[in-house]
């Protein structure tokens, strides 16, 4: 496991940390990708209950974000979790902001080395991508 990976496994409460090589933004929307088929379908539970990955906080570093996707949109059947204690980074070029919710906790970004390279087009500095990844 990578320094990076083994450095964020070691945090108490994280229980799985998953590093892919992929080249290329993919995601999956099956519980067996990530991992939490049992969690899904109640078959780690007593008696069999499914939680739906109720009160499961996935972690995700990826391309970026666009908060207010659809798929993000917090109906107010979510509730808050409890004990977490992220953050809802807000763009640093004065792009349009965002708004974290129950559904979608946390948004940061971690570009210094990005534009340090020479090669970031300045498009945003910021959660976002532009890519249609969501």
């Amino acid at each position: 496991m990578p320094e990076e990976a083994a450095q964020i496994a070691a945090i108490e409460g994280v229980k799985r940390v998953r590093q892919d090589e992929w080249s290329y933004p993919t995601t999956d929307v099956t519980p067996a990708f990530t991992g939490a088929t049992t969690i899904w379908d109640g078959s780690n539970s007593a008696g069999g209950i499914a939680t739906k990955g109720d009160g499961v906080i996935v972690g995700v570093i990826d391309t970026g974000i666009w908060p207010e996707h659809a798929s993000f949109a917090d109906d107010g059947c979510y509730p808050a979790p409890t004990g977490w204690i992220g953050a809802c980074d807000q763009p640093a070029d004065g792009t349009q902001g965002y708004t974290c919710t129950n559904k979608l906790i946390g948004i940061r970004f971690f570009l210094d080395g990005y534009i340090g390279t020479g090669t970031y087009d300045g498009l945003f500095n910021s959660g976002r991508d532009d890519n249609g990844h969501g």
